[in-house]
């Protein structure tokens, strides 16, 4: 799990104004493949501003998938190539354009190929971060 914790006065101090949350983080299987979707929301608070991009990284384990990013689609989001970080595959998605405050990206829904070979239950993580926001963190377990 990814956990990110700073202490009020520092938020504070660093000009953080607003919280991003990811309510849609999810997948299933498909043949030799493993489908995920995101979505990230601004949320409402009084000083809430409207979002600049917005980086999402999830990470999978190794024996989960093979690295390749097979496909993507949401409107505004681009990605990066896929980076093996010890043994994790951290996937880098943009979205570019700015999110209202209360309101949604629009949803990220990409493909990876699956280890076919690969069984038991694994975390999938994920940080959605932006600037003078605090991140969005959100794990989930995937069993195949």
């Amino acid at each position: 799990m990814i956990a990110v914790a700073t202490a009020a006065p520092a938020l504070a101090a660093s000009g953080v104004a607003g919280t991003l949350v990811m309510y849609t983080f999810n997948g299933w299987t498909g043949e030799n493949t493993l489908i995920w979707q995101a979505k990230v929301t601004n949320m409402w608070s009084s000083t809430t501003p409207t979002t600049g991009a917005v980086t999402l990284l999830v990470s999978f384990d190794d024996a989960l998938v093979t690295g390749e990013l097979k496909s993507m689609s949401g409107s505004d989001w681009t990605s990066s190539a896929p980076v093996q970080s010890g043994s994790k595959w951290i996937y880098s998605f943009t979205y570019g354009a700015t999110i209202g405050v209360s309101q949604d990206s629009t949803l990220l829904q990409f493909t990876v190929s699956r280890d076919v070979t690969a069984s038991g239950s694994f975390t999938v993580d994920g940080v959605a971060s932006a600037s003078n926001m605090t991140p969005a963190t959100k794990s989930e377990t995937f069993a195949v």
